[in-house]
């Protein structure tokens, strides 16, 4: 388990998170400035940051744990599934989780900054953050790919399935 793709997964989902907590703060920072300096307390901000990186951790243990297996001496991660509708759920579970809610959080966070902050930004600055959220996700979907449609041996019934857990 500790050399499957596991321990790395559960930061690079928690990064996720915590990049949506941070787009949410500094969108509150920005176009509430008033409401953010009454109510926006560190305690909050160093919760959301804990809040992103154990649930980051729960969700890789959660799924990573049970369909995890060892065929051949190679460790296959999300790939022994109990059925391959529930491979599907989670795919798509994940996909809208991580990829969709989170591209709709920045773009909708980030262009409200933009349009409120557009009278302090240069074009140079505003092109580049979008260039760099473009890039940022590219990396993401090629990511969550891989995650979303996982490659392993070709076992597919039940079970072959309890054999490995």
């Amino acid at each position: 388990m500790l050399l499957s793709e596991g321990p790395s997964w559960g930061p690079f989902v928690g990064s996720m998170i915590n990049l949506a907590a941070i787009s949410i703060e500094r969108y509150l920072k920005v176009v509430h400035a008033a409401w953010a300096q009454r109510n926006l307390r560190k305690w909050t901000t160093y919760s959301a940051a804990a809040f992103a990186w154990i649930g980051g951790i729960v969700v890789a243990v959660a799924v990573t744990t049970p369909t995890t297996g060892v065929v051949n001496g190679v460790c296959y991660t999300l790939v022994f599934f109990p059925s391959h509708a529930a491979q599907t759920v989670y795919g798509i579970w994940y996909f809208t989780s991580f990829y969709v809610i989170i591209l709709l959080i920045f773009i909708f966070c980030y262009g409200r900054i933009r349009s409120t902050a557009s009278g302090r930004a240069s074009e140079t600055v505003r092109n580049c953050e979008w260039i760099m959220a473009g890039l940022l996700f590219d990396a993401w979907y090629k990511a969550s790919r891989g995650v979303a449609a996982p490659q392993g041996p070709a076992f597919q019934t039940p079970s072959h399935h309890q054999t490995y857990l």
